[in-house]
């Protein structure tokens, strides 16, 4: 939190604000939480003295009890209203029904009846709940998660703030004017901060995933497979997870003592206010206890938690708040005073906001992915309201028993005890837990989260667990010290590396060499760390080879440079691997002010370990700051670099260190770019990733659609480098990825919405690119109305059409997001589904209602079907340029950013000069337009035509034989390209088929026998459809599956009808 405020403050101070939205909606939902916070702190103070003073302590515990009850409805009105409608909107309705309720209180408190003021307690504990429920709520549709992380602290620190000022303001307010006018001004501040929330609608951002994720959902239902994973139990929960046992323990042990310490606070506050003026005299108390505990509470928040969780650790810092509670009702019980009720409320209340409280959702990540959400939701929802429903409950029956309120503190005394014996369970299980989960969270956090998790006393304790004898254990311990804080992590390995088994050794040396790689500047050592690394060095002899080059490079980077490091490399030198010679040599020779010799030797060598060891020297010299090299030499060195990857046998090696030096330089390492993109097809899967995550750090935007492309046709691993790869490109990947979206492959789409979420997009970037997909329509149709006259070109022409279309409903749901209007995105999404007249004139007519003028202007004439001469008089227009000659629109064909348009245009546009290496793809096309002929296939895409016709296989029979028999089994279908069969059961011919006609469909979706037998009525060719990869192509495009189901339909109507 410190840092996120102070980069806060640095970005305002230089106008950064201005520029980011992220930081405008910031500023002003910073405000209003400082109006809220200002409220809710009035309130609370002015509800609690009159009700203490006019109702009685003694009803307190009741008061809430009824408050958490109406708490759990109001909370779930809000949160049930927000999500139906328009959050934004709702947001100021929510702050000034606030307002409005609070004025109706105060106008019922002149009438000094008891009611008012038990109602006035009961809405100041609503305020803050509703409040920040609200605002957050409606912060998700302005922010991404990034941005969200980045801007908590200061938003949050506003509500604090502003708890801090109305806080102190409400004692001299109300010696001045009273408690009750107190409430007219907490009702003019809600109100007022309802006008700011109002200002966060026009910071609206533009969410391309809202759009994409509603369509997205409708489609996956749609799918058999689409089934909702098994909901987990609160009895799944307890019995299959220790973590989810201990923390419920905690949970109900905190819940149980809030209301007992809160009572115990107010019944010592009341006795020590009495008097003529004991109402002003408690407000007063209330105001400087309240107001000087938030403000220690900020600071602790920004100053102290940060660092005592690297310190101590997380699951440490989770045992304070319980011994804290512990030594406070202790205290309590020995002297019922306002000093231990004030000291122990104070004390709590800052272990609880400042610690345990903001810990619990970094620990929340160590549930799998699956359990995650139902845990928290259950400890923060019905187990924590439960619980502080149960603690007021046992106060009331305390008080109704007659016994005095000391008893409260003997009864939270072992409730306290079994919370700090939780916590220490935990804490010492703690690394257990972490070697049980680490799969489902490693891969989640960011590096801030995992040094929270990973405290050095949990890395002594990974460190202690890998030196066992359990290797499963040990593998494990050590990947999570890898991703600890880098100082504790390199503590940690290298004594390990010292001394042990050997596997143990070469698993820490390796997990060194992992974490050295990721630091850039001089890492931190210490003498402690240089003697186990001397001693490892020493005992090296038994290590295998690549170990001992990585033992000796971490020496390097880690010894300081003196005569005890010369000494231990000049040893090293004599070793009898080639590799570890070079390693040392070099280190020796950087110690001398020299530059290392013999890489460009070790690079060329047949010897694949002083290869690695020679790219090693070079990455480090390319990342580590310490090298401290010229631009000239640092480009000669990774050319160098680049060079490596003729060697097939380390290529992947070579491309590991080629993305790490992208990773840390960006753009910087374009200039090897094309050796990376020539290794684009590469055998190895390795290499071919790497190529792709280079492309998207160092910033390759030209190549942005390779990157797309490897979502649909790429292995894992490819589909992992081609999401970092986009990710790390940013908004240059949204045009792309919105290209890619519409026509691309199930199993890409998913992928797709996650990176868009991710994505911060600037509405001018966006505005840009609806202006552009409008200039590639407009090109696309006059290229398609230059070629409509030119034989042979039916894919080409099919192919412009859907991308015009393609880009007609991009620029409606960049229109939808830019302008916040998501009908417009839903009726975009029905129409490019309708193919009904009646349906899409219906359509029509909706958005026709949803558009501007200006924008009917630039649309309706793509849409509404106006006809040729209309749409090509718009996009003649829209270019400022005339109809397109056929030879222009050959060569735009020809030339266009499309890789399927060009291929297709290369095919169908000059089949007189196709080359040899194209004659394959000749041949699919002719396939693809004969499917697209038949029925059965007529309203599939162009790329799903081709897809098709990949898999379809040329078959010849002469006249008179049989292709198949009734009864036979089946697995294929068939479609006739020239010649007749007839079709016969039961003995007697059903009908006679012939050239563009197909039978056996009903094989590609049953296992079922033939219906009936067919026969060559003349020679004829066909082409035959396996159901293995008909089915491979219905998994990954369904809307060949919907299309598919249609033309049976029809065959079956039609069958019926004649039968």
């Amino acid at each position: 939190m410190p840092s996120t405020v102070g980069a806060w403050l640095a970005r305002r101070r230089s106008g950064a604000v201005r520029e980011d939205p992220a930081l405008q909606v910031a500023l002003w939902a910073g405000a209003a939480l400082v109006l809220l916070g200002w409220a809710d702190a009035t309130v609370h103070n002015v509800s609690e003295t009159l009700f203490l003073k006019r109702v009685g302590v003694e009803w307190l515990p009741l008061a809430f009890l009824a408050s958490s009850l109406l708490l759990v409805a109001s909370t779930y009105l809000v949160g049930r209203r927000m999500a139906a409608g328009d959050r934004l909107s709702v947001l100021p309705v929510a702050y000034v029904a606030g307002g409005v309720t609070l004025a109706l209180v105060a106008v019922l408190l002149i009438s000094d009846r008891r009611g008012p003021f038990v109602l006035l307690l009961l809405v100041s504990k609503q305020l803050r709940a509703v409040g920040l429920l609200a605002l957050w709520l409606a912060l998700g549709d302005l922010l991404n998660a990034q941005q969200a992380k980045r801007v908590f602290a200061p938003v949050t620190a506003g509500f604090t703030l502003g708890a801090i000022g109305g806080s102190f303001t409400s004692g001299p307010l109300g010696a001045i004017f009273g408690p009750e006018p107190l409430v007219w001004i907490a009702a003019c501040l809600l109100l007022a901060s309802a006008a700011l929330t109002m200002r966060l609608a026009s910071h609206r951002r533009a969410r391309l995933e809202h759009g994409f994720h509603g369509r997205a959902r409708r489609h996956e239902q749609a799918l058999p497979s689409a089934r909702p994973a098994p909901s987990v139990s609160l009895g799944d929960l307890v019995r299959g997870s220790r973590l989810f046992r201990l923390l419920a323990v905690s949970t109900v042990c905190a819940g149980l003592l809030g209301p007992f310490l809160y009572f115990q606070f107010s019944f010592v506050a009341d006795a020590a206010t009495s008097g003529s003026d004991a109402e002003q005299s408690l407000l007063s108390l209330y105001a400087q206890f309240w107001g000087w505990t938030n403000v220690v509470v900020l600071a602790t928040q920004l100053a102290v938690s940060g660092r005592l969780y690297r310190w101590i650790g997380i699951p440490a810092s989770l045992a304070i708040s319980p011994a804290v509670y512990l030594l406070g009702f202790g205290a309590l019980s020995v002297r019922m005073s306002l000093p231990a009720g004030a000291g122990a409320m104070a004390v709590s209340r800052l272990t609880d906001h400042a610690i345990y409280d903001p810990a619990m959702p970094v620990i929340y990540n160590l549930f799998s992915e699956r359990l995650r959400p139902r845990a928290a939701a259950l400890l923060e929802g019905p187990i924590k309201r439960s619980a502080a429903a149960v603690g007021n409950i046992g106060v009331l029956l305390v008080l109704a028993a007659g016994a005095g309120a000391s008893l409260v503190s003997y009864l939270a005394l072992p409730v306290a005890a079994a919370w700090l014996l939780a916590a220490g369970v935990l804490w010492r299980r703690y690394p257990e837990i972490l070697l049980s989960s680490s799969s489902a969270w490693t891969a989640k956090l960011g590096d801030e989260e995992l040094g929270e998790l990973l405290d050095r006393s949990t890395v002594r304790t990974l460190r202690t667990i890998a030196m066992g004898d359990d290797p499963d254990a040990r593998h494990a311990a050590i990947e999570i010290i890898v991703d600890a804080d880098p100082a504790a992590a390199v503590e940690a390995l290298s004594e390990l590396a010292a001394e042990g088994p050997v596997a143990l050794r070469t698993a820490a040396i390796a997990g060194l060499a992992t974490v050295l790689r990721r630091i850039t500047d001089c890492p931190t050592t210490t003498p402690a760390i240089v003697a186990d690394l001397t001693r490892a060095v020493g005992s090296a002899v038994e290590l295998p080879e690549h170990s001992r080059v990585a033992l000796v490079q971490a020496y390097d980077r880690l010894a300081p440079d003196d005569d005890a490091k010369r000494t231990v490399l000049r040893g090293a030198v004599e070793d009898g691997s080639p590799a570890v010679s070079l390693a040392a040599r070099s280190a020796l020779q950087r110690s001398a002010g020299e530059e290392p010799a013999g890489i460009d030797a070790a690079l060329a060598s047949p010897n694949a370990t002083l290869v690695r060891a020679a790219v090693d020297e070079l990455r480090s010299s390319l990342l580590c700051s310490e090298h401290r090299l010229d631009d000239a030499t640092w480009s000669a060195r990774l050319t160098t670099l680049a060079g490596a990857t003729d060697n097939a046998q380390t290529r992947p090696y070579v491309m590991d260190a080629l993305v790490d030096v992208a990773r840390g330089h960006g753009a910087r390492a374009a200039i090897v770019a094309d050796t990376v993109l020539a290794l684009r097809s590469d055998a190895d899967v390795g290499v071919r990733a790497g190529a792709l995550a280079f492309v998207g750090h160092a910033g390759l935007s030209e190549h942005a659609s390779c990157l797309a492309h490897a979502l649909t046709d790429g292995s894992e691993a490819e589909v992992g480098a081609a999401r970092e790869g986009l990710l790390a490109l940013g908004c240059a990947a949204i045009e792309p990825l919105l290209d890619h979206y519409w026509f691309g492959r199930r199993r890409a789409r998913n992928e797709i919405l996650d990176i868009v979420g991710e994505l911060d997009a600037d509405p001018r970037l966006l505005r840009g690119i609806l202006e552009r997909e409008l200039d590639a329509a407009a090109r696309n149709i006059l290229v398609r109305q230059a070629l409509d006259r030119v034989d042979a070109a039916d894919l080409v022409l099919s192919r412009l059409a859907e991308r015009t279309q393609q880009e007609l409903h991009t620029v409606l749901l960049l229109l939808a997001t830019l302008e916040d209007r998501p009908r417009v995105a839903e009726v975009a999404a029905l129409l490019r589904r309708a193919h009904d007249a009646g349906e899409r004139s219906i359509l029509l007519e909706a958005l026709d209602s949803l558009l501007s003028l200006e924008e009917k202007e630039q649309l309706l004439p793509l849409i509404d079907g106006r006809g040729p001469v209309a749409t090509i008089a718009w996009a003649a227009r829209r270019l400022d340029s005339a109809p397109m000659d056929r030879e222009t629109a050959v060569a735009a064909a020809l030339e266009d950013p499309d890789e399927l348009t060009r291929t297709l245009a290369r095919v169908e546009l000059s089949r007189s000069s196709v080359p040899a290496e194209e004659v394959a793809v000749l041949e699919q096309v002719d396939i693809a337009v004969l499917l697209g002929s038949v029925p059965l296939f007529d309203r599939l895409t162009t790329r799903q035509l081709m897809e098709l016709a990949a898999m379809a296989r040329p078959e010849k029979f002469g006249a008179g034989r049989t292709l198949f028999s009734e009864g036979s089994p089946g697995s294929a279908m068939y479609v006739i390209v020239e010649g007749r069969v007839f079709v016969q059961a039961g003995g007697r011919t059903l009908r006679t088929l012939g050239t563009h006609e197909f039978f056996g469909e009903l094989a590609l979706i049953d296992n079922e026998t033939r219906s009936a037998t067919v026969t060559a009525e003349i020679d004829v060719r066909l082409l035959r459809l396996e159901r293995e990869d008909f089915l491979a192509l219905l998994e990954e495009s369904p809307s060949v599956a919907i299309e598919f189901s249609r033309a049976l339909a029809r065959r079956l109507r039609v069958t019926n009808q004649l039968s």
